[in-house]
C-alpha cells in the first residue's frame, strides 16, 4: 500500500474535542422522557417529540452540508451549538407538554442539525484520502460513544439533583462546544474557486441507502433487545434470566475496537466482500436473536454484532464520500446524518407496532426483512449510478 500523506494532528484533535463535548452534552437528553412522564406526558408523546427532531435533520442536512463546503464550518458550529444551549437552558421555565415544549425541542433539534451535520462534514473535507478519510470517521464514532457514555451518566446524575442542575450541566458543556467551534478555521480547498466548479446532478450514494439501514439495525439491537430479555425472564423460556449486558457490553467495546483499528487497514476492509460478510453478519445475527436463551448466546452475538455494525458505519460512509466529486461532499455529509437519523427514529415506530401485533420474535425477523429490502435498493441505485473508484483500495 502506497505511503499515506501526513494527517493534520491538531485539527484532527480539535475536531474530536468538539465531537465528544457536544455528543457528551446531547447524551443528558438520554433523561428527557422521564421528564415529559414527570410533566404529566404520556408513552406516545415521548415517541412523537422524540421523532419531531427530525424535522430539521431532513429539510437542513444538504443546506448545511452546502455551507460548509463553500463558507467553512465555524458559523454552524457557533449558531447551532448556540441554538442548542438555548434549548436547554429555557426548558427551566417550561413545567407541562405543550406548545412552549415543543418550540424549544424544535430549536435544540435546528441547532443538533447544523452541528451534527458541520462536524461530518468538516470530516469529509479534512483529509483527501479514503483511506484515511475511513479512519477519521472511525475515531469520530468512536469519540461520539464515548461521549455519549459519559454524558449519560452525568445526565443521570445531574437529573437527580434536579431541573436547574440537568439543563444548566447540558449547556455548560454545550458552551464549550460553542467556544471551540469558534476557534475552528479550516476551510476547505474545494471552495477556492467555486465560480469554476461546473454544475452537477446528484444522485445518492447507494451507500446513503446501506447508512439507513445499519440505522435501524443498531436501533432495533439496542433499544429492543433489553426488552427482549426481560421478556424472556418474565415468560419463563429461560431458566435463569440473564442481564441485557451480556449483549450490549462486549457490542459496544467490540465497535469501538473495531473502530479505532479498522482505519489501520483500510485498504483490505474497504473492498467490495469484506462489507459484504459483514452486513450478511449483522442479518444473521438480527436473525439469531430469537433463539437466544442464555449469556453465552448474548455475548457471542453481541461480538458478532460489533465486529459487523462496528466496520459498517464508518466503511460505508467513506465510500459514500468517494463515489462523488469534492465539492459535493458537504451535501454528502449531510445526507449520511439524515439517513442514520431516519433510520434510527423512525423503525422503532415500526418495530414497536410489529411487537405489539405479534411479539419479539417476529419483530427480529421484520427487522432482518426491511434491513435486506434497504439493502437491494441501495444496490440498485448504486449499479445506476457512476461510481469513482477509491484510490489506493
Amino acid at each position: 500500500m502506497p505511503e499515506l500523506p501526513p494527517l493534520p494532528r491538531l485539527r484532527v484533535l480539535h475536531l474530536l474535542a468538539m465531537a465528544g463535548f457536544y455528543f457528551c452534552a446531547g447524551a443528558f437528553l438520554m433523561q428527557f422522557p422521564r421528564i415529559i412522564l414527570r410533566f404529566g406526558g404520556s408513552a406516545q408523546d415521548v415517541g412523537w417529540i422524540l421523532a419531531l427532531g427530525l424535522v430539521p435533520v431532513l429539510c437542513l442536512a444538504g443546506a448545511v452540508g452546502d455551507w460548509n463546503r463553500r463558507r467553512g464550518g465555524r458559523w454552524p458550529l457557533v449558531v447551532g451549538g448556540i441554538f442548542a444551549v438555548l434549548g436547554n437552558v429555557l426548558m427551566l421555565w417550561v413545567e407541562h407538554v405543550g406548545l412552549g415544549m415543543l418550540a424549544l425541542r424544535m430549536l435544540f433539534a435546528v441547532g443538533h442539525a447544523m452541528v451534527f451535520g458541520t462536524l461530518f462534514a468538516q470530516a469529509a473535507f479534512l483529509v483527501d484520502h479514503p483511506l484515511q478519510r475511513a479512519r477519521l470517521i472511525g475515531w469520530l464514532a468512536v469519540v461520539i460513544q464515548v461521549g455519549n457514555a459519559i454524558g449519560s451518566v452525568l445526565g443521570e446524575m445531574a437529573y437527580l439533583r434536579g431541573m436547574v442542575a440537568f439543563w444548566l450541566g447540558s449547556a455548560g458543556l454545550g458552551l464549550v462546544l460553542v467556544a471551540l467551534g469558534a476557534c475552528w478555521s479550516f476551510k476547505p480547498a474545494a471552495v477556492v474557486a467555486p465560480a469554476q466548479a461546473p454544475a452537477i446532478k446528484l444522485r445518492w450514494p447507494g451507500e446513503i441507502w446501506a447508512i439507513a439501514a445499519v440505522g435501524m439495525a443498531f436501533a432495533g439491537m439496542t433499544q429492543f433487545l433489553p426488552a427482549f430479555i426481560d421478556h424472556l425472564g418474565q415468560s419463563g423460556v429461560v431458566a435463569e434470566p440473564f442481564a441485557a449486558a451480556w449483549f450490549l457490553t462486549p457490542a459496544l467495546l467490540v465497535v469501538a475496537l473495531v473502530r479505532l483499528a479498522g482505519g489501520y487497514f483500510a485498504a483490505v476492509l474497504l473492498r467490495p466482500w469484506v462489507l459484504a460478510i459483514c452486513h450478511f453478519v449483522l442479518l444473521l445475527t438480527m436473525l439469531l436473536v430469537p433463539w437466544m436463551h442464555g449469556p453465552r448466546q448474548a455475548m457471542l452475538l453481541g461480538l458478532a454484532f460489533g465486529l459487523s455494525y462496528g466496520w459498517l458505519y464508518p466503511a460505508l460512509s467513506a465510500l459514500a464520500f468517494d463515489r462523488v466529486p469534492a465539492q459535493a461532499r458537504g451535501r454528502v455529509a449531510g445526507w449520511l446524518v439524515a439517513a442514520f437519523e431516519v433510520g434510527f427514529r423512525l423503525s422503532p415506530i415500526g418495530l414497536g407496532a410489529l411487537i405489539t401485533l405479534v411479539g419479539y420474535g417476529a419483530m427480529f425477523f421484520g427487522l432482518a426483512l426491511a434491513y435486506a429490502a434497504v439493502l437491494l435498493i441501495g444496490w440498485g441505485v448504486t449499479r445506476k449510478s457512476f461510481q469513482f473508484a477509491p484510490a489506493g483500495v
